[in-house]
């Protein structure tokens, strides 16, 4: 009920006391939606006129101080030192007129939800400007919205009586509002007074129903004009407006006021922040719980480690097979039944070997890949230690944000999200935000991978630093890996710079190839060519290893 048309009555009571006489000494916009009008009041002290446009929440207030910022901007500088001396609601309409000591200048302000606007109008009805979209309505005519609907304050019971027998079918709550001011609120708060369903048709009411609804209309508006308004509260936040008690509210907890203006102030105000913190909150909400959920399909897709260890035994036993069974290996065969030793009824078993290879190099092909799993498993050891870490991590902060209060510590969280890419920057925001690599760990180090060619050449030259490691696989095209090296060690571990000589074999064109020769330096050592293509580096002193 904050634009009710009885709310808008009591509210231009108020102003008209406080603005008749004023002057217009800054008119100003320093929020989108918003407008503000510092005056000189007849009786020598400031004020300030504070209205919004916004959608969900207009309003017009009588403020004791503001402050104008250094980025605010001049809107309707027209009615600049100009006394206002008339300030009034029109009849039926949620539109207040405000007349200066130019007759030629008068404001015509709507208050209607997302149609809002303020309109500057001369004496001869042709709009001069107006607070949102002033190109399209400026030079055009001003002219009323149009209304069918009746005043139900002037009409007596038989005839409020027979308006909504015209529509039999119709339940109550579509019926009353062939009325003036029956929003949803007040047909719920009438519905509730008498006990009736407001989808009930009205051809299925008595005239008694008919008879308490009216003398409960009557009741309800006489209540809106004389008493105290009150905000419904859920939890800190407004949660609805009213100008007398609700019916319908239950036991709500709600704060009377003993003006309509500060009524509408606390309300307006902190149900603009409720609804930011709303936002906030869903946004990082579903944000946590996709990656929640993308960590923990990662989690289940994830070999088992007594899996993988069945294979690293495979391996190992078929090596020791082929040492002792060498003359099953047959030259040029890619095939050799062995003879299974570790199963009882010793059956025979079919394995793949290299035909180019002899009995013992094939065995060692096997012991190497039992070696590899053991690598493997270690990998994945710390793959899985890592999500589960991460996994914790993104519970607690989703605890935090469905608990969170405030819109401050949502901002704090937003920004956490952020630098941890759970949640995507805004799009003005993406080229501070995004960054060029993904990001590994592999104990304490720290690992990126480029994403593409251009991003290789961001990572490399504006994100590392001169001692970092620098990875590339030989003689193929693929990403740019950097080894982060804030210790300014002359060498790496050997499992780190296995590691990342690995994720540098992935993310290239020879990720299904063998015994792949990478090279390592430090970014230092590297040199682009001028007008190469993105991500091409000329290294130096470089060493090589080899991944199979």
């Amino acid at each position: 009920m904050h634009i009710h048309y009885f709310t808008l009555q009591r509210q231009v009571e108020f102003l008209r006391e406080r603005l008749v006489g004023a002057r217009v000494e800054e008119s100003y916009t320093q929020m989108k939606n918003e407008w503000v009008l510092r005056i000189t009041r007849a009786d020598g002290e400031e004020g300030f006129v504070q209205l919004s446009a916004d959608g969900e929440y207009p309003y017009i207030l009588f403020l004791e101080q503001q402050h104008r910022r250094a980025n605010s901007t001049g809107v309707m500088e027209e009615i600049l030192h100009r006394r206002i001396q008339v300030v009034e609601l029109l009849p039926g309409e949620r539109i207040i007129h405000i007349g200066f000591d130019d007759p030629s200048l008068q404001l015509r302000l709507h208050f209607f939800t997302h149609h809002t606007n303020f309109f500057l109008v001369d004496a001869g009805g042709i709009i001069r400007n107006s607070f949102k979209q002033g190109r399209k309505w400026r030079g055009s005519r001003y002219r009323f919205p149009a209304t069918s609907r009746e005043d139900p304050l002037t009409v007596d019971e038989k005839g409020f009586s027979d308006k909504l027998r015209e529509q039999p079918h119709q339940p109550i709550s579509a019926a009353l509002k062939a009325f003036a001011w029956m929003t949803g609120v007040v047909v719920r708060e009438l519905s509730a007074r008498c006990e009736l369903n407001s989808e009930t048709p009205v051809g299925e009411l008595a005239e008694a129903d008919i008879s308490r609804l009216f003398a409960e209309m009557r009741r309800f508006f006489r209540e809106c004009r004389e008493n105290p308004p009150r905000v419904y509260l859920e939890g800190e936040f407004p949660l609805r407006f009213a100008l007398t008690g609700l019916r319908q509210m239950g036991d709500c907890p709600y704060r009377e006021f003993p003006t309509v203006n500060e009524a509408l102030r606390f309300f307006c105000f902190r149900a603009a922040q409720g609804r930011l913190l709303r936002r906030r909150r869903q946004q990082l909400q579903e944000a946590l719980e996709r990656k929640i959920a993308a960590v923990r399909r990662s989690l289940s897709r994830m070999r088992a480690p007594e899996d993988i260890e069945q294979r690293k035994a495979y391996f190992q036993k078929i090596g020791q097979l082929i040492i002792s069974q060498p003359d099953r290996v047959l030259p040029g065969q890619s095939t050799a039944e062995l003879i299974d030793y570790f199963d009882p009824a010793l059956p025979t078993i079919s394995v793949k070997v290299d035909p180019g290879l002899s009995p013992p190099e094939n065995a060692e092909m096997y012991f190497r890949r039992a070696g590899e799993v053991t690598e493997k498993v270690a990998r994945l050891t710390h793959r899985r230690e890592h999500l589960t870490r991460q996994l914790e991590t993104l519970e607690r902060l989703l605890a935090e944000v469905r608990e969170s209060t405030s819109v401050k510590k949502l901002e704090k969280l937003q920004e956490t999200l952020k630098s941890i890419h759970v949640l995507q920057p805004e799009v003005e925001e993406a080229e501070a935000y995004r960054q060029p690599y993904k990001r590994y760990e592999f104990g304490k180090y720290e690992i990126w991978v480029g994403r593409s060619a251009r991003d290789n050449e961001a990572m490399t030259f504006r994100h590392a630093h001169k001692e970092d490691f620098w990875l590339h696989v030989q003689g193929y095209a693929g990403s740019h890996v950097i080894v982060r090296n804030p210790q300014r060690k002359e060498q790496l571990p050997p499992g780190v710079l296995n590691y990342a000589a690995r994720l540098a074999v992935q993310h290239s064109q020879a990720k299904h190839a063998q015994y792949v020769p990478v090279m390592v330096t430090r970014v230092k050592y590297l040199r682009k060519p001028r007008k190469s293509p993105p991500g091409t580096v000329i290294p130096s002193r470089v060493k090589t290893i080899y991944v199979e």
